[in-house]
């Protein structure tokens, strides 16, 4: 679960006298409209290539892939030290002073030597690595392929959070969707023909090194006399690493938060390949939901400027309105959409994958609660990032993060699954709880209707269980 970073075009001003005429990003209704259009379509081929592997993957090989791209998601900005998150607050500044070059040339060299420093410690200790991500030394043998995906995955990120700060959202959008695309055709086809989950490896890396052409094609034909300016950054790491470091501990937070309950199943359970077949029952019965938070990512992204423009302007109730507006109607179309996916459950799980996944069928419910509670907990962090309080969400999530580990170990043991998604929603709903209480603190009173809507999923989650 990564915080959403949206770059927004700044005022275009005429250049001074000697100064370069920069490259235009693409207008926002533009891009906008390109983004939302590319993001339905891959929601929908993303889904289609999930129910896919599925249908393919034992219950263990799936729980295997999972943790593996859960590794990535960790690992990935860990190398970096999140130095790419910087992209979309400082590149048009030394764009603007005409020392582009010199703030990508000495991220770029820091960012490969934490991404080579990792893949070294990777490749010296397989045997841990392979035990620490999927609790079974003998999956050393795939410790290879783990560290080229990741330094795909990694430049991949790279050069997407350089477009976007760039402003060249359509190719955002044309690399996210080539890399959805291209990973379900090059993965359904190697699962066809290989049936086992390490075939997945390549397949995401190349499908990474073909999403990243258009990116490398712009950048060379239209910015490359920009990224040639060496220009002198006085105090650019001063400016730059504390920004790039708190952005990081952020995500950090909320990818730990994201996979500590599969990470705790995976090394509570006594029987290793069990242990994988649950996270691969997990992996499944989240297909549905976490669409629910890929979409909630995408409208705190669209709403952040618009409550920051309400903010700067000084109307703090316009703001408050619109923040309340906003969770009571995605509470109700969040809800809405879990009864729909409860009942239609039974085509997925029952008539699509033949029945195999009836624990993934069973935690369905809990699974949509924890998915709309964090998905309004994404919705509602974006006031607090607004009114530059973002150091309170930094303190939930670690609350977040300490309960939800603590709650998963007595409830693995005592429910297995179940427990453990159990433990991640009361978790998810408790840093929800805690985010409305310190909006009301810094006098954002959302009404008790708001409170009542965004905790009445409890009460459809329970009559689904029933």
């Amino acid at each position: 679960m990564v915080t959403p970073t949206i770059t927004h075009p700044l005022p275009v001003t005429e250049p001074s006298p000697g100064q370069s005429v920069l490259a235009a990003g693409d207008r926002f209704l533009m891009g906008l409209s390109v983004m939302l259009v590319a993001n339905v379509l891959q929601r929908v081929i993303g889904l289609l290539r999930n129910l896919g592997f599925c249908h393919f993957l034992s219950d263990a090989e799936l729980g295997q892939w999972s943790m593996a791209n859960s590794f990535f998601v960790i690992a990935a900005p860990i190398a970096v030290l999140g130095l790419p998150g910087s992209f979309g607050k400082f590149v048009e500044i030394y764009r603007r002073q005409g020392a582009l070059g010199t703030y990508l040339r000495c991220l770029t060299l820091f960012a490969g030597c934490g991404l080579v420093g990792l893949s070294c410690v990777m490749c010296l200790a397989p045997s841990s690595v392979a035990w620490l991500v999927f609790n079974d030394a003998q999956l050393a043998e795939h410790i290879g392929w783990l560290i080229s995906t990741l330094a795909a995955v990694t430049i991949f990120n790279f050069i997407n959070e350089l477009m976007s700060a760039l402003r060249q959202v359509r190719v955002v959008s044309t690399m996210q969707f080539v890399n959805s695309l291209s990973f379900a055709v090059l993965g359904t086809i190697g699962l066809a023909s290989a049936n086992t989950w390490s075939i997945l490896l390549p397949c995401y890396t190349l499908a990474c090194l073909l999403a990243m052409i258009p990116g490398i094609w712009v950048l060379r034909t239209t910015h490359a006399k920009e990224i040639s300016g060496l220009s002198a950054a006085p105090g650019m790491w001063s400016r730059v690493f504390p920004f790039a470091v708190a952005l990081w501990c952020m995500n950090l937070l909320s990818n730990l938060f994201d996979v500590c309950d599969r990470a705790l199943l995976l090394h509570l359970t006594a029987d290793v390949e069990l242990a994988q077949s649950l996270i691969g029952q997990y992996h499944c019965g989240r297909l549905i939901p976490n669409l629910l938070i890929s979409v909630a990512s995408l409208l705190s992204g669209i709403l952040l400027p618009y409550l920051s423009a309400d903010f700067e302007s000084g109307d703090r109730q316009r703001l408050i309105d619109r923040m309340r507006q906003t969770l009571q109607t995605v509470a109700v179309l969040f809800g809405s959409a879990a009864i729909v996916a409860w009942v239609s459950s039974p085509i997925i799980f029952q008539w699509m994958l033949g029945g195999r996944y009836e624990e993934a069928e069973q935690i369905l419910p809990l699974a949509l609660l924890q998915c709309i509670w964090m998905s309004l907990f994404l919705l509602a962090q974006t006031y607090l990032f607004c009114v530059e309080k973002g150091r309170h969400v930094a303190g939930i999530l670690v609350v977040g993060l300490i309960v939800n580990a603590l709650l998963n170990y007595p409830l693995i043991m005592a429910f297995g699954l179940a427990g453990s998604v159990g433990a991640t929603t009361l978790a998810s709903g408790l840093i929800l709880a805690c985010v409305l209480w310190r909006i009301s603190v810094d006098g954002g009173s959302l009404g008790w209707r708001t409170t009542l809507l965004c905790f009445l999923p409890a009460l459809l989650s329970l009559l689904m269980l029933v």
